[in-house]
């Protein structure tokens, strides 16, 4: 879960140059010219970094950048801004899209891999029967910590999350703090097929996946928020 890997640009004049493995996106005309009109493109890959190396756009929100996050949440990107972006999963998707008026120099992101301990791929063998996942991060960690699991199970099996016991401080609509669970296969977490958890509470209620994986990501912002105790087998 460490190599970042841009699989698809859709739309005319989105540009993607990779150097000494570092993706680089950069809007149609940059830096020659301002970005166009009427516009719209869309990349999709793997990463965990993203970073504003430029980012201009007209003032407002009517040309933006927008990036897809777990549970079909949008975070949209407008104006000017600097720095980077740590995404919480290793699904990347981001739209650059413009209106009839007013333009400005546009963009250049650079977009990463990074090397994490709390991104895991577990690949289960026909022995392994029980097991769990845990984060219980303390004190300043408590800020930020974004983890994520690929749990694969043989083919022919399916994993069953048998309890789940959540330390997440509630917040509206699970906006700031949260636990995603996937069990159809699907890495962007879609809310249509996703179960979404904020708050401190036990789960007996057996899940069970469609095949044999199962996504999971956790995002803790708060200090409140110190994580989740997941425990599944193999059916």
């Amino acid at each position: 879960t460490t190599t970042t890997t841009i699989n698809t640009t859709t739309g005319p004049g989105c540009r993607l140059r990779e150097v000494d493995r570092l993706y680089l996106w950069t809007s149609s005309g940059f830096p020659h010219q301002n970005y166009p009109d009427n516009f719209k493109c869309t990349v999709i890959g793997r990463s965990a970094v993203i970073k504003f190396l430029t980012f201009k756009l007209q003032p407002g929100c009517r040309d933006n950048v927008s990036l897809t996050l777990p549970y079909s949440r949008v975070e949209t990107f407008c104006g000017e801004r600097s720095g980077e972006y740590l995404l919480p999963n290793f699904n990347f998707r981001s739209t650059f899209k413009t209106d009839s008026e007013i333009n400005n120099v546009g963009f250049n992101i650079s977009v990463k891999g990074t090397k994490s301990s709390c991104h895991k791929r577990l690949q289960l063998r026909n022995s392994t029967t029980r097991s769990n996942i845990s984060i219980r991060p303390k004190g300043e960690e408590r800020r930020l910590y974004q983890c994520e699991w690929w749990i694969e199970a043989p083919v022919g099996k399916r994993i069953q999350v048998t309890r789940l016991r959540t330390f997440i401080a509630s917040t509206p609509n699970c906006i700031k703090d949260y636990l995603v669970l996937n069990g159809e296969g699907m890495k962007n977490y879609p809310a249509s097929s996703s179960l979404i958890f904020c708050e401190r509470k036990v789960t007996l209620q057996p899940i069970i996946t469609k095949d044999n994986l199962l996504y999971v990501v956790y995002h803790g912002w708060t200090p409140d928020s110190s994580g989740f105790v997941l425990r599944y087998k193999v059916v």
